[in-house]
């Protein structure tokens, strides 16, 4: 694949317009940065990819090869499973916010849902969503820019419940959804995967809050690998976009619900992945912590 013999990690990750993630000469990061590589020679030979499910190291690693599908081509019937995963889980956080931007407010999650599409049925599992409103510690008060942007009231923040709670009934979810046994996280019952819109959420909003109140613990599955759903489009129509809007726009997809409810987009960004593998999404590139 490289035209010679003299390579290190740096060298296969700049020939790759790759940039280095972590602390150099870290084996840990070494290892996270030559799985990148990995993943990004598979997608290139030939016209063809290996797909790989990767969920932090707790469920077995799948790898079989398939040629990329052109929209034109898409199946009318879809395989057992999808990109070696059952489930695709979309996540997108609301959160406190400011106008304009104060890079030393502190952000806090107020709306935290997460929409289930089935790839097995093709289904967005409307039925048994998880939502919950959070009520934020550090500045409980909306400012009445972030009521306007996002629709979420005073009222309903403030019959919320904490952000520890929230995590907690999350887990509870995700137990009785089947997706994780309550020895989690030594046996995952289910392979899924995490979508987001950009990295936000599970890269900078979530840890970030974690980090400003101590005594929270994050559930390892929320943080360690996601999908951003951008990355993905960008990757298999050679489009970069902006956000969600753009995307739809796209797709030809009228946009359902109120922007910047995190409901309502985590749903329309279900209906992204549904149409993308409907046209015949293979691969993925995945983001890990």
């Amino acid at each position: 694949f490289f035209n010679t013999r003299r390579l290190n990690v740096q060298l296969m990750l700049d020939w790759l317009h790759l940039k280095f993630v972590g602390a150099e000469h870290c084996g840990l990061d070494d290892a996270r940065n030559i799985a990148r590589i990995l993943i990004e020679m598979l997608k290139r030979p030939d016209g063809h990819c290996t797909v790989l499910h990767i969920n932090d190291g707790l469920a077995p690693h799948l790898a079989t090869s398939h040629p990329f599908s052109r929209p034109s081509q898409a199946r009318a019937t879809l395989p057992s499973t999808v990109c070696g995963v059952d489930y695709f889980l979309i996540l997108d956080f609301e959160a406190t916010c400011v106008d304009p931007p104060n890079h030393s407010f502190q952000r806090e999650i107020i709306e935290f849902p997460t929409v289930v599409l089935n790839t097995q049925t093709m289904e967005i599992e409307t039925t048994d969503e998880f939502h919950v409103f959070v009520k934020p510690d550090l500045n409980p008060v909306l400012t009445p820019f972030c009521t306007t942007l996002t629709g979420i009231t005073q009222a309903q923040v403030d019959s919320g419940v904490s952000l520890k709670t929230a995590l907690e009934m999350h887990r509870e979810w995700m137990i009785r959804r089947g997706f994780i046994t309550d020895q989690y996280p030594v046996t995952p019952k289910a392979r899924f995967a995490f979508v987001t819109c950009g990295d936000w959420d599970l890269e900078v909003c979530l840890p970030t809050e974690m980090l400003n109140k101590p005594g929270l613990q994050c559930p390892p599955y929320l943080v360690h690998g996601w999908l951003n759903i951008k990355k993905i489009f960008k990757a298999r129509y050679g489009i970069g976009v902006s956000g969600m809007g753009s995307m739809l726009k796209q797709l030809n997809l009228v946009p359902e619900g109120r922007p910047h409810s995190g409901l309502h987009d985590s749903r329309n960004i279900a209906r992204i992945v549904k149409k993308m593998v409907q046209e015949g999404l293979k691969a993925y590139p995945w983001t890990t912590k």
